[in-house]
């Protein structure tokens, strides 16, 4: 079967969106099925591809032609390759994609754009609702991540509960791992957090618990990890 993702993400994003993209993808490591990711660059290569995997980029090279390719023009290289299966790991489908005799499958992730719209520009807003509504409606199936966003998705975009799958996301091999180097010697208790500094990553929250529990004598230490 010939299998196509929506892989600008998992070569061009550190963070959330790029490691589900990854890890999606790496999951495809025998030789039943063809692989075609579909980027408008590679960038940094911050992804470590399968060399079996096939890499389809844009014609033309300049910002504009990748934009209108990624959300329009790739349809003819959906239909050059015979993709069977496509799957949009963001979000959204690229338009005409409906017209297609092609499998569609879209994870969405969150419509916090909806939920909370004050943490987004009015262009910001109207580009993921539009992007989103469209992906809802030509998609044969859709994954959620959570149940929560499997609720928001049917209250904001009035989409059929059997066509929501819920699958969590999964994790590196490494968090599997047990550390076995040295200990602090004094038994130092560490809170870390891990995510872009945001708004609506809830850091100030995370921030102020931790100094109520300084202030309550607990020895805690604050470590914040962001990929920017």
């Amino acid at each position: 079967m010939k299998i196509g993702f929506d892989a600008k993400r998992a070569f061009l994003n550190k963070r959330g969106l790029g490691e589900y993209s990854r890890d999606i993808i790496s999951c495809f490591k025998d030789n039943k099925n063809d692989i075609f990711l579909f980027t408008p660059g590679i960038g940094e290569n911050i992804f470590k591809k399968n060399n079996k995997h096939k890499i389809v980029l844009p014609k033309y090279k300049n910002h504009i032609y990748k934009l209108y390719w990624r959300n329009k023009g790739i349809i003819k290289d959906l239909k050059k390759h015979n993709i069977e299966v496509y799957h949009g790991l963001s979000n959204e489908l690229p338009y005409g994609i409906h017209k297609l005799n092609v499998k569609k499958i879209t994870t969405i992730h969150d419509v916090t754009f909806k939920k909370h719209p004050y943490l987004f520009s009015r262009i910001q807003r109207n580009i993921y609702d539009k992007k989103t509504k469209y992906a809802c409606k030509v998609s044969d199936i859709i994954v959620a991540v959570s149940k929560q966003t499997k609720k928001d998705i049917i209250k904001y975009y009035n989409v059929e509960e059997k066509k929501i799958k819920v699958i969590y996301q999964s994790c590196d091999d490494i968090f599997f791992k047990q550390y076995k180097g040295e200990k602090s010697k004094n038994n130092e208790l560490y809170v870390i957090c891990v995510g872009s500094i945001e708004e609506r990553k809830n850091i100030k929250i995370i921030v102020k618990s931790v100094e109520d529990l300084i202030k309550e004598g607990i020895k805690i230490k604050l470590i914040i990890v962001s990929p920017e």
